[in-house]
């Protein structure tokens, strides 16, 4: 299981398994306003889009740890995603809804 939790000047994206245990970090939000406007798994990552005023995000994380990647930056309301095994789809939503896409090495 995946979510997150912040507050207006910090967040953290955690995980923890569906038969419990303790919480681990899988990433840090900026700490900005923020929202994180959409999560996604696929073949052991996670995917997730920071909405905040100035500059949206699209990023991605090992689930075993490691550092978050930028996929994309200064997306404009970046919300929803769906990643496939070869892509990650978004909607851009203050930019007439555009549907965008990034294929992760």
């Amino acid at each position: 299981m995946v979510g997150c939790r912040g507050d207006p000047s910090a967040g953290t994206l955690m995980k923890v398994a569906l038969d419990g245990g303790s919480p681990a970090r899988v990433g840090t939000l900026p700490a900005t306003r923020f929202a994180v406007a959409g999560i996604a798994l696929q073949s052991g990552a996670i995917f997730w889009t920071v909405s905040n005023e100035l500059d949206g995000t699209v990023m991605k994380a090992d689930l075993d740890g490691g550092a978050p990647v930028t996929l994309a930056s200064g997306q404009n309301t970046p919300m929803g995603i769906v990643a496939s095994q070869r892509s990650v789809f978004w909607v851009d939503y203050a930019s007439s809804g555009a549907v965008m896409k990034v294929t992760p090495e």
